[in-house]
């Protein structure tokens, strides 16, 4: 399965002076405060970033996970723990750019029941479906309906991909370790919908 935006990231922070944060104000990733760490070669995608009263930032990375280089952690059963806890679904979307409207609402069914829906022009989403899933095999689709008198900007092209992630959340973070299944709905898309079906195995519940 191939690897996308948001799969648990193994980035390494590497130990520096505290100098890294001037003026007394402090920067946190995902809650993490890195006034002792310096980050290099590293681009950050789809974040949030909040300035409190004190002027901190805060940068909400959905998806990334971070730790200290020279850690004792065996790099395998960090992967293993990972695993065990991906047992969470999640659907989530990926605008590019980021509130590309196609003029498509996409409606989620699982097994001949309505689940969610995604508006056409939303900025990404992440969203638990997992009460939606049962063991075993799980019929899954996505209907995608054109509103009525859209246009696309003029010179704006994108796409929105739609997914069934699996992974699960760690102190108010998504961490995402496999898109199960996805779909892409682009401004260039022509019919007034699309249905795309699926069939999901679950091992576990």
């Amino acid at each position: 399965m191939k690897k996308f935006l948001l799969i648990l990231a193994a980035l390494t922070l590497f130990a520096a002076p505290a100098h890294a944060q001037s003026a007394g104000k402090k920067i946190f990733i995902n809650n993490i405060d890195l006034a002792a760490y310096f980050i290099a070669d590293v681009e950050l995608k789809c974040v949030t970033v909040k300035f409190d009263s004190k002027g901190n930032i805060y940068i909400i990375a959905p998806g990334y996970s971070f730790e200290a280089a020279g850690g004792t952690k065996d790099p395998k059963a960090t992967e293993d723990d990972a695993a065990d806890k991906a047992n969470r679904f999640y659907l989530v979307s990926f605008p590019k750019p980021n509130k590309v409207d196609t003029g498509y609402d996409v409606d989620l069914h699982v097994n001949g029941k309505f689940a969610k829906r995604i508006f056409g022009g939303n900025e990404q989403e992440v969203i638990e479906i997992t009460e939606h899933f049962q063991k075993g095999k799980n019929e899954v689709s996505f209907l995608s309906v054109r509103r009525k008198g859209f246009t696309p900007a003029k010179g704006v092209t994108g796409t929105v991909r739609y997914a069934i992630a699996r992974g699960y959340e760690a102190k108010g973070t998504y961490v995402i370790k496999d898109l199960v299944w996805e779909i892409t709905r682009s401004t260039t898309d022509t019919k007034p919908n699309f249905v795309d079906k699926q069939t999901i195995e679950v091992q576990t519940r």
